[in-house]
């Protein structure tokens, strides 16, 4: 079999399965080691050449006020871990290069 997700590092490698496994959510992946003899786990689906389209689509899905959104937090998100990691008396220099976010309206 190969690995048919094209955003797995295992991408188009021909791997053997050792056996499948189920997790808690009822989540299926299979246990597969590769030509080279390196191991690891991969969800079922990744396998599976039918499942996955990765065909461009015309118009974006997400729409662009969500992204800036998720930014958002997740800047937010990472600001408090370092504060939590480097304690109230050290100053956040981690993410200083990280270069504002304005909502213009207009399209990326």
């Amino acid at each position: 079999m190969a690995v048919c997700y094209p955003y797995h590092p295992l991408f188009g490698h021909t791997v053997a399965i050792v056996r499948e496994e189920k997790f808690l959510g009822g989540e299926g992946h299979f246990r597969i080691v590769t030509e080279s003899g390196e191991g690891t786990l991969v969800p079922v689906w990744m396998l599976d050449p039918n499942t996955f389209d990765a065909s461009p689509i015309e118009r974006p899905l997400i729409d662009a006020d969500a992204l800036l959104d998720l930014h958002a937090l997740v800047a937010s998100a990472l600001s408090s871990l370092d504060a939590q990691v480097q304690g109230p008396d050290k100053e956040d220099e981690s993410h200083g290069t990280t270069a504002p976010v304005s909502r213009s309206g207009g399209q990326p």
